[in-house]
């Protein structure tokens, strides 16, 4: 890693929409459940021991992103939501295999002066999959559940002090959130009250 990489792992680096002073916008939605799709299974299968072939109870994928101006010339702003679902039968496992997966980012961006700009950016992204490791040998209650919450914030201020020379300070903060707001995202993924 470069030395302004603190720890070893994992490292990216990307550069995040920002808004314009016109508004530009998109949305997609692609979905399909078990009467869209069949499983694989045939009518020799239960004399083989398997009652049910691996399907796809649910595909959900929702995207939307929108960009434009707060004040034109001086304050703009980016947004960009996922709403990403995929549920599907294992064989011989009693319920559903279920991943969702949940992304948000909001940019702003204060242009202050011709040489000078501050930019913001938070984002989130959720992980739910309740019976991880489910398969025909793993009864549900010995699956585990898998939910992570990640949250990013940065901050970014950066000056044109020269003709040949920027300056560029900037600021980041991954969160992890209390336990009790792990509850609630929990139970709006359950309920489905994004």
């Amino acid at each position: 890693h470069a030395a302004e990489v603190g720890t070893p792992g994992v490292y990216y680096n990307f550069v995040a929409k920002s808004g314009t002073d016109a508004f530009h916008g998109g949305a997609a939605y692609y979905f399909e459940n078990d009467s869209l799709v069949s499983d694989n299974g045939s009518d020799d299968l239960p004399d083989q021991g398997t009652t049910s072939g691996a399907g796809i109870n649910l595909f959900s994928d929702a995207t939307f992103q929108l960009g434009g101006p707060i004040v034109r010339d001086k304050l703009r702003f980016f947004t960009s939501w996922r709403d990403w679902r995929i549920h599907r039968d294992v064989p011989n496992f009693p319920q559903s295999e279920n991943t969702d997966l949940f992304s948000g980012l909001v940019n702003l961006t204060y242009q202050a002066s011709d040489k000078q700009r501050i930019e913001v950016l938070g984002t989130i992204q959720t992980y739910y999959k309740p019976n991880r490791n489910a398969s025909a040998q793993v009864p549900p209650d010995s699956t585990w559940i898998e939910d992570d919450v990640f949250r990013i914030f940065q901050g970014h201020y950066n000056a044109q002090i020269g003709r040949a020379a920027l300056s560029a300070v900037a600021a980041r903060t991954p969160l992890r959130p209390s336990a009790e707001a792990v509850h609630v995202i929990q139970d709006r993924i359950r309920q489905k009250t994004w």
